[in-house]
């Protein structure tokens, strides 16, 4: 390119003639670095020029007051920026050329609130560092405000992006954390709709947070103040479920139990909402599927024109999936059964519904022609098998994702099981809508589950020290009515429709 530019001297002429008019200076054809002074010049104007200079700045000399050249100086920077390959291009010439600009003398010179017009990689990262460490808990908004600023203004698509989109949903979260009222309520229902309103959102943020932050490479130089802010919230979000769930279950006790809620029970979903409807349905029963992600999948499926409604049940107890999953289905009654191992397990119409064929026996039983199929059979979309399943009247569809790939998992595969389950679904209603001809869709979940990253420690777990028949580590069932310090208990038949 030089030697071609020397061999072109009008070329020359006009090319330092326009270099000079806006930057001040030329390309120096005697130095190894041949364009290192207008670099410099470029990257100190770019970051600086909202900035009334300081008698500190050691880089003042090189600043450019002529309004007209620094239009033409941000129409540079305006192309540049305006395409990936051409925006990376302009980060390593900076990195290269412009070392001698240092971003630290920068931001001692002018602080990491000031409101630079180009943000480096080098200035980001302590712009980024100090939000996360003073600001981001308590002033969730200036720093989503903040955020946005660096997004537009520091081009990156990398790893430093990543830190920002989780830096943005940690932010929301502190923002919706402070927003709550008061979280001691009157009724029961008042928690259910405060959960409807507001408080799911908190759990969502919270997931789709900590699925950010595994995408978070732990070699990034930010990584150990990433990992702060995680610890904080992780533990922020844990007190702030323990203080919601502790008033909820005063409410429900002050009110006289379960039975003080108004709403649809699980073992009256079928009876309620599935027999009287007179052309073919799909139940596709998502097991695990909480409120928030179910929340979550509205949208998406909003985004492909499907007209979607989120209501809400209440989960038999215990809320264990041999219990909840099978009260889904048509029944007469349901039944605590004793197993020989001792277990307990659910009758329904006096059978243990432990297979895929006795489940289709169950629901033929009361709409003829009805069957139950496994999510891994009609995810293989292949058409002609399809068409046959979805010509039954009734069709319930059993989606395990999040419930059986979870059990003993990291939070890293749970958050991730969620995200797949959110995609499976939405493809499997758009398929079922648009290929299958079956307009009515419902899709409903056995029961939820609670997620924080954060391992239980002995001292904050209750043993169960009276005779049992049976527990696991969210619930017991006993035959003692006496009272247990830390544990709420429910009669059995008040709660879960068995006898």
């Amino acid at each position: 390119f030089y030697v071609k530019l020397r061999n072109a001297p009008m070329v020359k002429k006009a090319l330092d003639e326009k270099l000079e008019s806006i930057f001040g200076c030329t390309v120096d054809d005697h130095a190894e670095m041949k364009v290192k002074k207008l670099v410099e010049t470029f990257k100190y104007n770019a970051i600086v020029q909202n900035l009334a200079s300081t008698s500190a700045d050691d880089y003042k000399g090189y600043r450019i007051n002529d309004s007209i050249a620094l239009q033409q100086m941000n129409r540079i920077l305006e192309l540049a920026l305006s395409h990936p390959k051409t925006a990376e291009a302009l980060a390593e010439v900076i990195d290269e050329l412009g070392t001698d600009i240092q971003d630290d003398n920068i931001i001692r010179c002018y602080g990491v609130d000031a409101n630079y017009y180009y943000i480096t990689h080098g200035l980001c990262l302590p712009i980024l560092r100090t939000l996360m460490e003073k600001t981001l808990m308590d002033d969730p908004k200036k720093v989503m405000g903040r955020l946005e600023e660096l997004m537009v203004k520091h081009c990156d698509n990398g790893e430093i992006s990543a830190v920002m989109d989780y830096d943005v949903l940690v932010a929301r979260y502190y923002e919706c954390a402070l927003s709550l009222s008061s979280i001691t309520l009157n009724q029961p229902d008042d928690y259910i709709e405060k959960y409807q309103n507001e408080y799911y959102f908190i759990d969502q943020l919270y997931r789709q947070s900590m699925e950010c932050f595994y995408k978070i490479s732990p070699t990034i130089v930010l990584y150990e103040a990433v990992q702060k802010v995680k610890q904080n919230l992780d533990l922020q979000y844990a007190k702030l479920c323990n203080r919601i769930n502790l008033e909820w279950m005063r409410c429900v006790k002050e009110a006289g139990g379960m039975t003080a809620l108004h709403g649809l029970r699980q073992q009256d979903f079928y009876d309620s909402l599935i027999k009287g409807i007179q052309k073919k349905v799909v139940v596709i029963v998502s097991d695990a599927l909480r409120y928030e992600v179910a929340q979550e999948l509205i949208g998406k499926l909003a985004a492909r024109k499907h007209i979607a409604h989120l209501n809400v049940g209440i989960a038999m107890l215990p809320t264990e999936t041999k219990f909840c999953k099978p009260a889904l289905l048509p029944h007469r009654t349901l039944r605590l059964y004793a197993e020989v191992d001792g277990t307990q397990n659910m009758g329904v119409d006096n059978r243990i519904l432990d297979t895929m064929d006795k489940r289709t026996e169950q629901v033929d039983a009361y709409r003829q022609g009805a069957i139950c199929v496994d999510y891994k059979t009609v995810a293989e979309y292949e058409q002609t098998k399809n068409r046959e399943i979805f010509k039954h009247p009734l069709v319930y569809v059993m989606h395990n994702t999040i419930d059986d790939k979870s059990h003993g998992a990291t939070a890293k595969d749970i958050v991730e099981n969620c995200r797949n389950a959110i995609n499976e679904l939405e493809m499997l209603v758009h398929k079922i809508h648009e290929t299958y001809n079956v307009t009515e869709v419902y899709i409903t979940a056995d029961h939820g589950f609670l997620l924080n990253d954060q391992a239980f420690e002995e001292k904050d777990k209750h043993k169960v020290t009276e005779a049992a028949l049976e527990k696991s580590s969210r619930y017991y069932l006993t035959q003692s009515v006496a009272s247990v310090h830390g544990i709420v208990k429910f009669p059995l038949a008040k709660v879960s429709g068995m006898e």
